[in-house]
């Protein structure tokens, strides 16, 4: 499951400033981009995947429901991905538990904190210039695209060139010799 990075970025802000320093630690990217290099990834599903667990780590999904989004994303069976999550668990997830934080516990308190933002909507407000129609009342009619008669486009006549183009005098004064100097080369 993909979050938007405001949302990453909302989720480490509740964590307590410990566990971001852990999270932004070295030592838990280098593990990170380790564990994922021996899964034999591509770059391109390690990118995926290291986004997945971050989103488990600042607590927007469980490190279960990451490993399934791996699996599905790189189309590897779960199982493949078991020594990865056991990994995981054992040295990263197990220190955010000793730091305090209870994993299902802060997922659902996040799932809470989206929830009521989502829940929470704006007072709607009529406008005050338009009239209030009930239900089953008719607003205004609208004819039908049958209804209404298809204009035809105008007709416009041919005109035929004699071939022989007029010739038109241009204003000879206010210029040098009498001749305009974008018009014709001064000599």
């Amino acid at each position: 499951m993909t979050f938007t990075l405001s949302q990453r970025r909302e989720a480490s802000k509740r964590l307590p400033p410990n566990v971001q320093d852990f999270i932004i630690s070295n030592e838990v990217t280098d593990l990170t981009s380790q564990l994922l290099q021996s899964t034999g990834l591509s770059e391109e599903q390690t990118i995926l995947a290291d986004s997945e667990i971050l989103c488990a780590l600042v607590g927007l999904q469980t490190l279960d429901t990451a490993i399934k989004n791996i699996a599905t994303a790189t189309q590897k069976p779960e199982g493949s991905l078991s020594k990865l999550k056991s990994d995981l668990w054992e040295n990263i997830f197990k220190k955010i538990e000793a730091l305090g934080i209870d994993e299902s516990d802060f997922v659902e308190a996040s799932k809470a904190a989206s929830a009521d933002r989502k829940t929470s909507s704006v007072l709607e407000v009529a406008p005050n210039n338009l009239p209030e129609v009930l239900p089953g009342q008719i607003a205004h009619n609208v004819p039908h695209l049958e209804s209404m008669p298809i204009a035809k486009p105008p007709v416009n006549p041919i005109i035929k060139s004699s071939g022989a183009r007029p010739n038109l005098e241009f204003p000879q004064s206010g210029y040098a010799k009498g001749k305009d100097p974008y018009r014709e080369p001064i000599e």
